[in-house]
């Protein structure tokens, strides 16, 4: 029988070939009936660290991290020797192909932690093809001699070992709420729910029964009821609301676009600030492959749902080292392809009456989507078979509830809902044939543009706030929460600094069906524009969203239509040049692009 890690090795080799070692010797497999080659040349690509905002960076696995690598038999340094109350706090990982034959030893590399001749730590870790960071917590001892570093050594077989997060940090911390050195800095945690109209909840109008967690947790919070995203769909609005630029400044407009390193996130000001930066996202366009992990100590990205990227926060939540947590935790929870739990189908079948799965109800929609006509709704007679489709998305904002609860319930026992600030977002809508389109990305409408953005926190009076307002705006606002100047490259606002209202701004980005539209809205009226014109903008839809928030009257007709003043279209110009240029070409691997397709991206080749 083959071992476990081999046969999970050859599982993901192309075309069902592929090569690893047992034991000391290398064993290639082959497709049945090839025949072996007469010579055999074997390449093993080195993850090596690299820098990246001034601090050696490694990516390994589904974790780019602060680390650094090295070989068994040559000792890193991991800093001086300290003492009196102080433990060394730090990750390690073992990188190889080799694995266990039937008569020899397990596969494993032992990490050695000294201080001169003196160990401190000899743990053993399995060396594998997949591996996962192994945390490690040691108390450095009172009488260590202060001129002798910490050093890290492997040993092993042949293999590529590394160390991530190593930090010396006082022994005793307490709580984030109770420190014993006195006030620290607000804690900050970022909740991005990808896809989730603001309308799930009951604060934009929605079904109460939908989110009754979500609706408790935005009782108490400051809610922002006309938040845009920049972009209306994924990669975009994130590049723009973590750097506070548009997407048409950051030239992240495509499937294929990188967050330029130039650009200043606000997890890289809070890092400069002194917090601990930690992240965990479902991947996909939130991955370090389109330099979204920029500014985060600790990212973590993976494919595996929503109850394991709750089980991954709990844990960046237990690594707490006594400093300030700045900490983003993602999920495509709500995100096509669309699926219900059987918790939800029990709580909500009686009201909503979910399809089996997504594909029992697109071919329904076929007929509906030949007859649609942008901007205009659909039309009643597929209004049926667009519900069907409704109900599954509404129904996985139920299941994000849920877990939604149990992500509260860890704050609380943890001691972060007394000390810290808590936001929660989504980056886009869903759009269900309002204005002739489904999906996101595919127009600026509001079922698309429109998200919740919630505020919770000491000091924070809870209550709606009816504001038109941007996601450009949360670097600023989330900086000063916590009492940090804003960076000067940023623009929006601090919507807790008293400023006055600004124009806000949303790009599609990329064209769809033909169209590529973008909007600004300013005093209550919407402009939506066609990207591609020549002179001076002219509106194609015009909305009073104050008197017509499901923009169901254009306004657009001559004479009838409210003018772009001279300021606010030298802003619009302003808003649509480029700032930065990339400075990193896009690698994805095919796990990566299976992941964006399954998403409904196709992405380019």
């Amino acid at each position: 029988a083959l071992p476990t890690d081999l046969v999970s090795l050859l599982a993901k080799a192309r075309d069902g070939a592929g090569a690893c070692m047992v034991g000391s010797r290398v064993l290639l497999a082959i497709p049945e009936g090839q025949v072996p080659p007469d010579g055999l040349r074997l390449e093993e690509p080195v993850p090596v660290a690299f820098e990246s905002e001034g601090h050696s960076r490694i990516r390994v696995g589904g974790v780019t991290a602060d680390g650094m690598t090295f070989f068994p038999g040559t000792p890193v340094p991991l800093g001086a020797s300290e003492s009196g109350d102080r433990v060394l706090r730090f990750s390690t990982v073992a990188m190889g192909r080799m694995v266990a034959g039937e008569d020899d030893i397990a596969a494993e590399v032992q990490f050695i932690l000294r201080s001169g001749s003196r160990e401190l730590l000899s743990v053993r870790q399995p060396l594998t093809a997949l591996p996962a960071p192994v945390q490690h917590r040691v108390e450095l001892p009172a009488d260590l001699d202060p001129n002798l570093p910490l050093a890290l050594e492997a040993r092993g077989p042949l293999c590529l070992a590394a160390v991530l997060t190593a930090r010396i940090t006082p022994a005793a911390i307490g709580r984030p709420a109770d420190r014993p050195w006195g006030d620290a800095s607000p804690d900050l945690v970022l909740f991005i729910a990808d896809t989730f109209r603001a309308d799930n909840m009951a604060a934009w109008g929605g079904d109460p029964k939908l989110t009754p967690n979500l609706n408790r947790y935005a009782d108490g919070c400051r809610r922002y009821l006309q938040a845009q995203s920049p972009a209306t769909w994924t990669l975009p609005a994130h590049a723009a609301f973590f750097s506070a630029l548009y997407p048409p400044q950051l030239g992240v407009l495509t499937e294929t676009d990188v967050l330029p390193s130039a650009a200043w996130t606000l997890a890289e000001h809070l890092r400069a600030a002194g917090y601990r930066t930690a992240a965990v996202t479902e991947a996909a366009y939130l991955s370090a492959s389109f330099g979204m992990a920029q500014g985060f100590e600790w990212f973590e990205e993976h494919t595996l749902g929503l109850a394991h990227t709750l089980e991954r926060a709990e844990d960046l939540l237990d690594r707490d080292d006594g400093r300030p947590l700045f900490l983003l935790v993602h999920t495509y929870a709500v995100h096509a392809p669309y699926d219900v739990s059987e918790a939800t189908r029990a709580r909500l079948g009686e009201h909503y009456p979910f399809a089996k799965d997504q594909d029992a109800v697109i071919p329904g929609l076929v007929s509906v989507t030949q007859s649609m006509q942008r901007g205009v709704p659909t039309p009643g007679s597929g209004a049926a078979k667009v519900k069907a489709f409704e109900d599954l998305y509404r129904g996985g904002a139920a299941d994000l509830d849920l877990g939604f609860q149990r992500w509260l319930d860890a704050l609380e026992e943890r001691g972060y809902s007394d000390h810290g600030l808590h936001l929660f977002i989504s980056d886009h809508g869903e759009a269900f044939g309002e204005h002739g389109s489904f999906g996101h990305g595919s127009a600026v409408w509001q079922e698309q543009s429109r998200v919740p953005f919630l505020v919770q926190g000491p000091g924070i009076d809870p209550g709606s706030v009816p504001d038109h307002v941007s996601l450009i705006d949360l670097p600023r606002t989330a900086a000063g929460l916590v009492g940090v100047a804003p960076h000067p490259s940023w623009m929006g606002r601090d919507l807790g600094g008293g400023s006055e209202a600004a124009p806000v701004f949303t790009f599609q980005t990329r064209k769809v069906g033909g169209f590529d539209d973008w909007a600004v809205t300013h005093g209550g009226v919407k402009w939506i524009l066609p990207t591609e014109q020549e002179g001076e903008p002219v509106a194609a839809w015009i909305y009073d969203l104050d008197a017509d928030g499901g923009e169901t009257r254009n306004l657009s007709a001559p004479g009838n239509a409210p003018d772009l003043s001279a300021d606010l279209l030298g802003l619009m110009q302003t808003v649509r040049q480029r700032l930065l240029e990339a400075d990193t070409a896009l690698q994805l691997s095919p796990e990566e692009r299976a992941r964006l397709k399954a998403l409904g991206y196709a992405g380019e080749d």
